[in-house]
Protein backbone atom coordinates (compact mmCIF):
# COMPACT_ATOMS: atom_id res chain seq x y z
CA UNK A 1 0.00 0.00 0.00
CA UNK A 2 2.61 2.08 0.72
CA UNK A 3 4.06 1.60 -2.81
CA UNK A 4 1.37 2.88 -4.19
CA UNK A 5 0.76 6.04 -2.17
CA UNK A 6 4.23 7.39 -3.01
CA UNK A 7 3.89 6.51 -6.87
CA UNK A 8 2.25 9.67 -7.43
CA UNK A 9 4.85 11.90 -5.74
CA UNK A 10 7.41 10.20 -7.69
CA UNK A 11 5.99 11.17 -10.87
CA UNK A 12 5.77 14.59 -9.90
CA UNK A 13 9.26 14.43 -8.91
CA UNK A 14 10.36 12.85 -12.28
CA UNK A 15 8.09 15.05 -14.07
CA UNK A 16 9.16 18.24 -11.83
CA UNK A 17 13.27 16.93 -12.82
CA UNK A 18 12.07 16.52 -16.65
CA UNK A 19 11.05 19.54 -16.49
CA UNK A 20 13.66 21.70 -14.95
CA UNK A 21 16.11 19.07 -17.30
CA UNK A 22 14.68 20.04 -20.36
CA UNK A 23 15.00 23.98 -19.57
CA UNK A 24 18.67 23.70 -18.28
CA UNK A 25 19.09 22.10 -21.14
CA UNK A 26 17.84 24.74 -23.58
CA UNK A 27 19.56 27.49 -21.49
CA UNK A 28 23.10 25.28 -22.12
CA UNK A 29 22.19 25.76 -25.93
CA UNK A 30 21.39 29.00 -25.86
CA UNK A 31 24.27 30.00 -23.60
CA UNK A 32 26.25 28.29 -26.11
CA UNK A 33 25.01 29.95 -28.76
CA UNK A 34 25.62 33.45 -27.68
CA UNK A 35 29.47 31.90 -26.76
CA UNK A 36 29.52 32.21 -22.79
CA UNK A 37 31.24 28.95 -22.05
CA UNK A 38 31.61 29.05 -18.46
CA UNK A 39 27.93 29.19 -17.88
CA UNK A 40 26.68 26.92 -20.94
CA UNK A 41 29.15 24.60 -19.08
CA UNK A 42 27.95 24.89 -15.71
CA UNK A 43 24.27 24.28 -17.29
CA UNK A 44 25.40 21.30 -19.33
CA UNK A 45 26.67 19.56 -16.06
CA UNK A 46 23.94 20.46 -14.19
CA UNK A 47 21.53 18.82 -16.80
CA UNK A 48 23.75 15.82 -17.20
CA UNK A 49 23.09 15.62 -13.14
CA UNK A 50 19.49 16.15 -12.79
CA UNK A 51 19.07 13.35 -15.96
CA UNK A 52 21.23 10.46 -14.11
CA UNK A 53 19.37 11.38 -11.06
CA UNK A 54 15.73 10.92 -13.11
CA UNK A 55 17.03 6.90 -12.82
CA UNK A 56 15.97 6.94 -9.17
CA UNK A 57 12.28 8.27 -9.99
CA UNK A 58 11.22 6.09 -12.72
CA UNK A 59 9.95 2.63 -13.35
CA UNK A 60 12.35 -0.43 -12.64
CA UNK A 61 11.66 -1.80 -16.22
CA UNK A 62 13.88 -2.47 -19.66
CA UNK A 63 12.37 -0.08 -21.51
CA UNK A 64 11.98 3.13 -18.91
CA UNK A 65 15.93 2.86 -18.34
CA UNK A 66 16.50 2.46 -22.20
CA UNK A 67 14.09 5.48 -22.65
CA UNK A 68 15.79 7.51 -19.91
CA UNK A 69 19.45 6.59 -20.92
CA UNK A 70 18.71 7.34 -24.08
CA UNK A 71 18.04 10.85 -23.03
CA UNK A 72 20.84 11.06 -21.01
CA UNK A 73 23.22 9.89 -23.57
CA UNK A 74 21.79 12.70 -25.86
CA UNK A 75 22.14 15.21 -23.51
CA UNK A 76 26.26 13.62 -22.95
CA UNK A 77 26.38 13.93 -26.86
CA UNK A 78 25.60 17.81 -26.85
CA UNK A 79 27.49 18.64 -23.94
CA UNK A 80 30.81 17.44 -25.18
CA UNK A 81 29.83 18.78 -28.71
CA UNK A 82 29.64 21.70 -27.10
CA UNK A 83 32.38 21.67 -25.06
CA UNK A 84 34.77 21.03 -28.02
CA UNK A 85 33.11 23.51 -30.13
CA UNK A 86 34.18 26.11 -27.47
CA UNK A 87 37.50 25.27 -25.94
CA UNK A 88 38.63 24.13 -29.76
CA UNK A 89 39.09 20.65 -28.70
CA UNK A 90 38.03 18.46 -31.91
CA UNK A 91 38.72 15.14 -29.40
CA UNK A 92 35.70 16.05 -27.27
CA UNK A 93 33.44 16.14 -30.86
CA UNK A 94 34.75 12.99 -31.96
CA UNK A 95 34.30 11.74 -28.86
CA UNK A 96 30.54 12.73 -28.69
CA UNK A 97 30.05 10.04 -31.37
CA UNK A 98 30.08 7.29 -28.57
CA UNK A 99 26.95 8.78 -26.34
CA UNK A 100 24.95 9.22 -30.31
CA UNK A 101 24.99 5.59 -30.80
CA UNK A 102 24.30 4.40 -27.63
CA UNK A 103 21.38 6.69 -27.48
CA UNK A 104 20.12 5.11 -30.91
CA UNK A 105 21.17 1.56 -29.14
CA UNK A 106 19.35 2.72 -26.01
CA UNK A 107 16.01 3.95 -28.01
CA UNK A 108 16.17 0.69 -30.02
CA UNK A 109 16.30 -1.16 -26.75
CA UNK A 110 13.34 0.94 -25.21
CA UNK A 111 11.62 0.31 -28.30
CA UNK A 112 11.89 -3.09 -28.87
CA UNK A 113 11.06 -3.72 -25.14
CA UNK A 114 8.27 -1.62 -24.28
CA UNK A 115 6.59 -0.24 -28.06
CA UNK A 116 6.02 2.48 -29.27
CA UNK A 117 3.41 3.65 -26.57
CA UNK A 118 5.22 2.69 -23.87
CA UNK A 119 8.29 4.48 -22.12
CA UNK A 120 9.63 6.64 -25.00
CA UNK A 121 6.06 7.87 -25.43
CA UNK A 122 6.29 8.90 -21.98
CA UNK A 123 9.14 10.54 -21.86
CA UNK A 124 8.57 12.90 -24.32
CA UNK A 125 5.01 13.71 -23.29
CA UNK A 126 6.45 17.29 -22.52
CA UNK A 127 6.14 18.02 -25.98
CA UNK A 128 2.57 17.33 -26.37
CA UNK A 129 0.53 20.78 -27.28
CA UNK A 130 -2.90 20.44 -25.20
CA UNK A 131 -5.69 22.79 -26.42
CA UNK A 132 -6.52 25.81 -24.22
CA UNK A 133 -10.49 25.28 -24.62
CA UNK A 134 -11.53 21.56 -24.65
CA UNK A 135 -15.04 22.51 -24.34
CA UNK A 136 -15.60 25.15 -27.34
CA UNK A 137 -16.35 23.83 -31.31
CA UNK A 138 -14.74 23.77 -34.41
Amino acid sequence: MSDNASRPATETRQAQLETVATGLWLVMDVLWMVEQPEASAAAGVVTLILQAVLFRYIPRSTAEWAANGAVTCWVLMNLLWMLGDQWERPVLVTAAWVPVIASFVLLATALWSGGLSGPVTRRFRRFRFHRLNSGSGG
